[in-house]
């Protein structure tokens, strides 16, 4: 009989905890499955996709025409599409490739001369008009220049010019000698100095990838709003504004923040930028100034100086 209630018990006791796993189990899928439909309910546009690991980051290889000259822009355009993407913040790797090539043989008469394209188009039919010209008139929110693109390929924002969490990393080397905390941030202590030395500045540029040059310089990126001077203050507030995240070559003059400018890009797609996650259009191309048109300067217009009065011969004596 003791042994029956045995028996008995542990058949219990195992009914009970799998009872409770399975509690566990459902409890579990239930709430992964409710982060998800969160999660995908998160935005209304088409999925953005994150740009590839950092290990195949690399540029694609060039595609010169005859006799190793440069490629046209339609050719570009046309070898780099199937690596350009809509992102949610950092660089797609096509626009990147996009604009190493435009920063050394982009010109503003090959620009002119792709098919225009507008947000509107770009919302009914993406894929067709990926690679068309777009243009906008608007206010300058923030330009950086960047020397090599491989940062912006893992994040949508510029290193900073002063860099507070190196306060912590400067000790190390400097020229091969063992540096303490102190000596390595400099006198007193303090860090971020600008005589740093060798560790600060390995530092800035440890990330940097040297595929990803730029062959011309620089590339600018420019954020670009377009003002919509028709609606009242409340109603510009609510609407969604025109914005571009222009990948500016060649010149961009005496422009800074708060600058009005005219950019004209080939549009290679949105972004989703920032903490408030706004929807931006994406653009390599050029702003409209002589040093890139070749137009002159318009001269500032001056009044036609009135002409000198004629003398008037004196009248003759009569006889």
């Amino acid at each position: 009989m003791r042994s029956r209630n045995l028996t008995w018990v542990a058949v219990g006791a195992l009914v009970v905890v799998g009872v409770a796993v399975a509690g566990i189990h459902y409890t579990g899928n239930g709430t992964s499955t409710a982060a998800a439909a969160a999660s995908s309910a998160a935005d209304d546009l088409a999925a953005l996709a994150l740009p590839p690991p950092a290990g195949s980051l690399a540029p694609p290889a060039p595609t010169p025409a005859n006799g190793g000259t440069p490629a046209s822009l339609p050719a570009e355009i046309a070898a780099v599409r199937p690596l350009i993407s809509d992102t949610n913040g950092p660089l797609d790797r096509g626009t990147a490739s996009l604009a190493l090539w435009a920063s050394a043989n982009l010109s503003w008469p090959a620009l002119k001369a792709l098919p225009n394209t507008s947000p509107a188009l770009f919302r009914k039919d993406p894929d067709e008009e990926r690679g068309r010209l777009i243009c906008i008139d608007g206010v300058i929110q923030e330009i950086r220049a960047e020397k090599n693109l491989s940062r912006r390929l893992v994040s949508d924002r510029a290193a900073p010019l002063v860099d507070p969490s190196n306060s912590g990393s400067l000790a190390g080397t400097r020229s091969g000698v063992e540096l303490s905390p102190a000596a390595a941030s400099g006198p007193g202590g303090e860090a971020n100095r600008a005589d740093g030395g060798e560790a600060a500045r390995l530092l800035l540029a440890g990330s940097d990838d040297a595929d990803w040059t730029v062959p011309g310089g620089k590339v600018f990126f420019a954020t670009i709003v377009e003002p919509d001077h028709s609606k009242s203050e409340e109603a510009r507030l609510k609407a969604k504004p025109f914005i571009v995240e222009a990948l500016a070559v060649k010149s961009t003059g005496a422009l800074v923040d708060g600058d009005s400018a005219r950019f004209c890009g080939v549009l290679t797609g949105v972004v989703l930028s920032g903490s408030e996650q706004k929807l931006e259009h994406r653009a390599v191309g050029m702003f409209d100034l002589p040093e890139n048109t070749g137009t002159p300067a318009r001269a500032a217009v001056t009044a036609p100086a009135s002409p000198a009065p004629s003398a008037t011969p004196a009248p003759s004596a009569k006889p």
